[in-house]
């Protein structure tokens, strides 16, 4: 060890010894990586790893790509997986359904939800009352639904009263969110000494179609710099080409006509921005269908056969899992564990346990090639 690493290991020393005094390490030293709260959905813990605990997830996308079905069903899950789980849903939208919710098996017992109101009439004392909440460290998961629905205290009144929308500024929203990350930035952090694991915080953002100078037409999802710097990870939601989406069934409509309808679409969720892995601009594709939600038994299926947990040869696949250990078709597959949920659960923990490994050593290689 060189004088001037001797000389800052004594002070570190010194520094630390100290009653409450901040535990400042070397780099080295720091064990703790990022934890993340796993998915219902192995292709997407693949892509992502899971939903970051402390830092902010933005998923973007236009109207009707599943964005708060896919929050719902996260939180639904992670409620399953831990009885003490709760949520905290700051409805700006004003658009809760709690049906909705419940249907896809959401326990509203355990989701805290405000909207705009009198008593929270602007998004700076509706986070306020977040903040109040989450300091109780009894809150995992933060939901904020959505970005472009904040409405800041300056642009509904000004000093001299009522303020009208022709004097409303969109920069107020970007400014104040700065602000409004730089606080919570503190808040949703783990905090080793009380043993509270943080808060993982997913913000919904809705894309805007407009024409730019040249006259192409730009996305965009409102909130500007501040939504994109502090986004850990940013997944952009679309629908899929229809030659994904679920095969048309017939249905019997009012008018005692029976048709053929599509009973979903083919959701297209693509990692536009993470600090974790080298997966940006790759994306996955997992089936919604209406009344249930996003799929989960296609999606671990799919999973098993690229990680070879389930053989496939010719129109027969293979698993231990199965009654007779094998089962023709791939529909049949998907249909098995869809009414088997033990062997689902036996399944979706196989694909996790060796996603998480294939990640490793995957991350392994590059290190190697890259000193090499």
């Amino acid at each position: 060890m060189n004088e001037k690493l001797k000389k800052l290991e004594g002070l570190l020393k010194k520094m630390n010894s100290k009653k409450d005094a901040p535990k400042i390490q070397f780099a080295s030293e720091i064990q703790d990586k990022f934890k993340f709260y796993s998915t219902p959905w192995p292709v997407l813990n693949r892509l992502i790893k899971g939903f970051p605990i402390g830092r902010f997830t933005i998923i973007a996308g236009v109207s009707q790509s599943g964005k708060t079905a896919m929050i719902l069903q996260q939180i639904a899950h992670l409620q399953k997986e831990d009885p003490d789980f709760i949520a905290l849903w700051i409805d700006f939208e004003t658009a809760w359904d709690g049906d909705w919710a419940k249907n896809l098996g959401v326990d509203l017992d355990r989701l805290v939800l405000f909207q705009y109101s009198e008593e929270l009439p602007n998004m700076e004392r509706m986070f306020d009352k977040a903040v109040e909440l989450i300091r109780t460290q009894c809150i995992n998961m933060m939901v904020i639904d959505s970005i472009g629905a904040m409405t800041p205290r300056a642009d509904i009144e000004d000093k001299s009263g009522d303020r009208s929308l022709e004097k409303s500024n969109m920069l107020n929203l970007q400014t104040k969110l700065g602000e409004i990350f730089r606080k919570l930035n503190i808040v949703v952090a783990p905090d080793t000494k009380s043993g509270f694991a943080g808060v993982a915080v997913l913000m919904v953002g809705h894309v805007y179609q407009e024409p730019n100078q040249q006259g192409f037409t730009i996305h965009h999802v409102r909130g500007g710099n501040a939504v994109k710097h502090w986004a850990h990870i940013r997944l952009a939601m679309v629908r899929g080409p229809r030659g994904d989406w679920p095969e048309r069934i017939k249905l019997r409509g009012l008018d005692d006509k029976e048709r053929l309808v599509y009973p979903g679409f083919s959701g297209r969720i693509q990692l536009e921005k993470t600090r974790v892995n080298a997966n940006e601009g790759q994306e996955v594709a997992i089936k919604f269908f209406h009344g249930r939600g996003f799929d989960y038994a296609q999606s671990t299926v799919s999973a098993a056969l690229r990680l070879e947990i389930v053989e496939r040869k010719g129109g027969w696949f293979y698993s231990d899992l199965f009654p007779d250990k094998k089962i023709q078709g791939r529909d049949n597959v998907e249909s098995f564990f869809e009414n088997n949920p033990e062997q689902y659960q036996e399944l979706a923990m196989l694909v996790d346990t060796n996603a998480a490994v294939f990640t490793s050593s995957q991350a392994e290689n590059e290190n190697e090639s890259e000193h090499n």
